[in-house]
């Protein structure tokens, strides 16, 4: 598949976390000048796992959670703009996810002003004011990555619509190819704490 959406037969889970990365994605292109046409019409979609793990290898090393397997990855190449985008979910197909997305974008565009955009768009996905999670509570913790400490935010929340309790971790850091935003978003009943510390830890765009 290329030029498609996602599958259909992707979960809740993936949809939203693609949903918010991609749509976080959009106002970073806009904030730095680049246009909505571009963001929503030039995206190549893939489903082919060796595909999906060369995109996350430009940008950057990662050791995913026990259990998770390569669903999908975005590319858009046009006008000096660059994106890469990878899905990872638990292969029992619940919703647990993991995406990956990073941004390059043509010029001067000062790689503070990327971070930052990404940031709002997870603090508003954080202050609960999400349509899909509704976080209650949130704790910020620094990792070395690369040499750089970079923060992440561990949020618990509800599943909007259900009383069905979720993990969500969200960190914004310097990848291969420009600035990167990671999301993971697993069940109460699936969270795992070492696993999502040791993933973090093992990040690296050396």
């Amino acid at each position: 598949m290329s030029d498609d959406e996602p599958k259909a037969g992707m979960s809740t889970g993936i949809k939203i976390l693609i949903a918010i990365l991609v749509g976080g994605g959009v106002c970073v292109i806009a904030c730095c000048g680049g246009g909505y046409y571009l963001a929503r019409n030039a995206i190549k979609i893939t489903d082919q796992p060796a595909e999906i793990v060369e995109i996350q290898e430009l940008i950057a090393d990662i050791q995913t959670p026990e259990g998770f397997k390569p669903k999908t990855g975005m590319t858009t190449k046009a006008m000096g703009f660059n994106m890469n985008m990878v899905v990872y979910s638990r292969d029992n197909g619940q919703q647990d996810g993991l995406v990956l997305m990073q941004f390059k974008m043509p010029g001067d565009v000062p790689e503070d002003q990327m971070k930052m955009s990404f940031e709002n768009q997870m603090k508003t996905q954080q202050n609960g004011q999400s349509q899909n999670i509704n976080v209650t509570e949130t704790e910020t913790r620094s990792f070395v990555i690369d040499d750089e400490e970079v923060e992440f935010t561990f949020s618990t929340g509800t599943q909007a619509g259900s009383d069905q309790a979720v993990r969500q971790v969200t960190g914004v850091f310097p990848s291969r190819n420009g600035t990167a935003m990671l999301m993971f978003l697993t069940n109460e009943e699936n969270w795992d704490e070492e696993q999502v510390v040791k993933m973090i830890e093992s990040i690296s765009a050396k």
